[in-house]
């Protein structure tokens, strides 16, 4: 070994780009290394501050001249991920003991450090390198907004004029941090160049703990204060949703015609979820499905009743038909709840009444959850009290929807 570094140099492992945006690709590669052998790449994304504590096990074979690249190596059995994926070491990290389950930041501006050590066959460590991903882009701000009603986090990204005039976008997750919205999604678009608006409509200060009863009034201050801003030039506001964020974002697009531009729902019920949905005189009754449910697991008999109630009561529907702007409805396969019914019913609604600008994605694998292009697969959580399974136990498949969605979202906000 040391003749062999002697006439080839030391063993060398490197991250590519050393500095980047979460959703930004990166490459793994070592020079230099045993030739022809089996090595095993560890990854580790360690922060006491945050309780984080994921890890991934790669192995891989080097060629006849001590190479190896996660661009152009597949891995070998008994790794956390199959194939080649150049990223895969990022995006397989799991939760050991002891770790939050998702990767939630309370601080969007901490970067996040992985560390990667290269084994040999003797398990010798042989090489050592480091990542610093982003959430929050250097050229973004984060302003803390307490207005009225909502509660959250306004992003504003320091870029020139894009196409179009600069665009805006609402996130509403089903979901809570510590007392405020998540707010990951709205840092990373942000850094894609939107204005966009992490929103809280419960659990902040002067808000209900949980989420029943829900008035899109709320929402409608939120989209109007971004309406309102100098640097959102494109005065029709998108909305991104997951869970009870999306059946609102679509509740929302439906009750404001033309302030609203387009609407992403992540795993839509396309009902309204633990309670009903109103502005002003109109409402969206309650689906039937609460927290209780969701908790214990559904059965498949409560299921067929609830999707027989949905169809045969128009006031449970969120009306669709209405929305003014485009539609993106994502779906996951392997969601525990299977909303993709409630999906498909909501599709056939619109076509019957004329609109036709109602695209569903449906991704195998893919749970309840959706994070950004990268981010380690969360399969439960925790809220209100209870831990919630969500689906997306085949990681791989989960995560590989993650970073096909990111692109697809970003094209639908960007079109024209």
């Amino acid at each position: 070994m040391k003749l062999m570094n002697i006439m080839c140099g030391l063993p060398k492992l490197s991250v590519y780009p050393k500095h980047s945006l979460m959703t930004k690709p990166i490459c793994v590669s070592g020079k230099n290394l045993p030739p022809n052998s089996e090595i095993k790449l560890k990854t580790t994304l360690f922060c006491q501050k945050n309780r984080y504590n994921f890890t991934s096990l790669n192995l891989y074979k080097t060629t006849n001249n001590g190479f190896f690249s996660t661009s152009t190596h597949p891995t070998l059995d008994g790794s956390q991920y199959t194939g080649c994926h150049p990223s895969g070491p990022v995006w397989s990290v799991r939760p050991q003991d002891g770790s939050r389950k998702r990767l939630w930041n309370e601080n969007t501006s901490l970067p996040l450090t992985y560390i990667f050590k290269l084994f040999d066959s003797q398990n010798n460590l042989i090489g050592e390198s480091s990542l610093i991903k982003y959430i929050k882009s250097p050229e973004v701000t984060r302003i803390g907004v307490s207005n009225g009603r909502f509660r959250g986090a306004l992003y504003l990204p320091r870029l020139e004029k894009v196409e179009g005039g600069r665009r805006a976008i609402i996130t509403i997750f089903g979901g809570m941090l510590e007392g405020r919205a998540p707010e990951d999604m709205a840092a990373m678009l942000a850094g894609s160049g939107f204005v966009t608006f992490a929103l809280a409509f419960y659990g902040g200060e002067g808000q209900p703990s949980e989420y029943t009863h829900v008035d899109i009034g709320l929402i409608e201050d939120c989209v109007d204060f971004l309406r309102s801003l100098p640097q959102v030039e494109d005065k029709r506001i998108n909305l991104f949703g997951i869970s009870k964020g999306a059946d609102l974002s679509l509740c929302t697009a439906a009750f404001l015609g033309n302030k609203i531009r387009g609407t992403v729902a992540v795993n839509s019920f396309f009902g309204s979820f633990n309670g009903d949905t109103f502005y002003k005189n109109e409402s969206v009754k309650w689906n039937g499905l609460d927290m209780k449910i969701l908790n214990k697991g559904i059965t498949s008999d409560q299921y067929c009743n609830i999707i027989r109630q949905f169809k045969e009561d128009p006031d449970k529907w969120i009306p669709v038909e209405r929305v003014d702007g485009p539609i993106l409805a994502i779906k996951g396969l392997d969601d525990v709840t299977p909303t993709i019914e409630f999906a498909q019913i909501a599709q056939q609604r619109a076509k019957s009444r004329g609109k036709t600008n109602f695209e569903v994605i449906k991704y195998t694998g893919l749970g309840h959850l959706l994070e950004p292009a990268n981010y380690p697969v969360c399969t439960s959580a925790r809220l209100f009290g209870w831990d919630i399974q969500y689906g997306g136990k085949n990681i791989q498949r989960h995560a590989l929807a993650q970073l096909d969605a990111w692109g697809r979202i970003l094209h639908f906000m960007n079109a024209k």
